[in-house]
C-alpha cells in the first residue's frame, strides 16, 4: 500500500511538472509561429531521420547483447532487439521515461532468469548510456562554456558536469566507499551494481566496445537533431549546435516529467537560446524529435501484441 501511495504521489507530481513547464512555455511563445515551423519541414529529412533512428535501436541491442552475455544470459539478437523494442515504445507512452525498462525485467524473468539479473541487465544498460554521455559533455565542456557567456549559466553547466561526474564514480565505487559503514547484505544489490560496472566499464573487452555503442548511439541522437534543425532551416551555427547538445542531453535525462515532455522543451528553449535560436523555432525543433521518437517506437507496439514466445535464458 506504501509503494503503491508513493508512485501515485511522484506520477502526480509528473503531471503538475509537465503541465507546468508546457504552461510556462505557451504563455511565452507564439504558438501559430511553430506550427508555421513544423509545417515548413523539409520531408526529404524526415527519411533519414527514420533511418537514423532504427540504426540506433539496432546499436542499442547490441550494447544490452553485450551486457547480457557478461552476466551469463544468453539470447538471440532477434530476441533481443524484440524486447529492447517493447521497452522503447513503453518509454514513450507509460508516465516514466524508464516505463520500458520494467517491460525489458519483466520479459528476462519471465524467461527463467532472477529478478536480480533481470533487473541489473537494464541498470546496467542505463548506466553505460549515462557514463557515455558524462564522456561526450566532459570531452566538449570548455567548448560549451565558451558559448555560454551568462555567469550563472555558465556555472549552472559547471556545477551539472561535475555532479554527473561524481555520480558515475561514486556508483562505480560505492562498494568500497561503504563496505566498512554500511552492511553487505542490506545494499547487497547496490555493491553487486558497483562491481559488475566496473567489471564492464574498466575492461578492455567489453568495456571498449560498450563505451564506443554508448558514444555511438548518442551522436545518432546529435546527428538527428542537426538533421532536423537544418529541415526546419534553422539561423545556427551548426558547431556549436554540435558542441552544446550534449549538456542539454544530459539535462533532460532527469525524469521529473511524463516520459521525458516538458523538460526536454524547456531545455531546448533555453539551451538553444544562447545560439540565437528563438524559442518557437527550438520548441518545435524539440516537439517534432519527440514526435518522431515516438513514431520510431511504434514497432515495439506489434511486437508486444502479437509476439511470439521470447527464448531468453540464463547460463547455469
Amino acid at each position: 500500500m506504501a509503494i503503491d501511495i508513493k508512485k501515485n504521489i511522484t506520477f502526480v507530481i509528473k503531471i503538475i511538472v509537465t503541465i507546468t513547464i508546457f504552461w510556462l512555455l505557451f504563455n511565452s511563445i507564439d504558438l501559430s509561429t511553430v506550427l508555421e515551423s513544423l509545417k515548413n519541414v523539409q520531408k526529404n529529412y524526415i527519411f533519414a531521420v527514420f533511418c537514423i533512428l532504427l540504426v540506433q535501436v539496432l546499436v542499442a541491442s547490441f550494447r544490452w547483447k553485450t551486457i547480457l552475455f557478461h552476466i551469463n544470459i544468453i539470447a538471440s539478437p532477434r530476441e533481443i532487439l524484440k524486447i529492447l523494442w517493447i521497452g522503447l515504445f513503453f518509454n514513450q507512452v507509460l508516465p516514466s521515461s524508464f516505463g520500458g525498462d520494467a517491460f525489458r525485467g519483466y520479459y528476462l524473468y519471465k524467461k527463467d532468469n532472477t529478478i536480480g539479473d533481470a533487473v541489473m541487465s537494464v541498470i546496467l544498460d542505463r548506466m553505460i548510456g549515462f557514463i557515455s554521455l558524462v564522456l561526450f559533455v566532459i570531452a566538449t565542456l570548455f567548448l560549451a562554456l565558451g558559448i555560454v557567456n551568462e555567469p550563472i549559466a555558465r556555472l549552472g553547466v559547471l556545477t551539472i558536469s561535475i555532479g554527473a561526474t561524481l555520480a558515475v564514480f561514486f556508483v562505480l565505487s560505492l562498494d568500497l566507499l561503504t563496505q566498512n559503514f554500511l552492511p553487505i547484505k542490506l545494499f547487497k544489490g547496490l555493491y553487486s551494481l558497483a562491481i559488475q560496472g566496473r567489471g564492464l566499464v574498466f575492461t578492455i573487452s567489453p568495456g571498449i566496445k560498450l563505451l564506443v555503442t554508448g558514444v555511438l548511439i548518442h551522436s545518432l541522437t546529435f546527428i538527428v537533431y542537426i538533421l532536423l534543425s537544418i529541415s526546419m532551416n534553422l539561423d545556427v551555427n551548426l558547431f556549436q549546435f554540435a558542441i552544446i547538445l550534449p549538456v542539454l542531453s544530459l539535462l533532460t535525462v532527469v525524469p521529473i516529467s511524463l516520459a521525458g515532455w516538458g523538460i526536454r522543451e524547456g531545455v531546448m528553449v533555453i539551451g538553444l537560446g544562447y545560439l540565437g535560436v528563438l524559442p518557437e523555432d527550438a520548441f518545435a525543433l524539440s516537439i517534432l524529435y519527440g514526435i518522431l521518437l515516438f513514431i520510431a517506437s511504434l514497432p515495439g507496439m506489434f511486437i508486444w501484441l502479437f509476439n511470439g514466445k521470447l527464448r531468453v535464458h540464463k547460463v547455469n
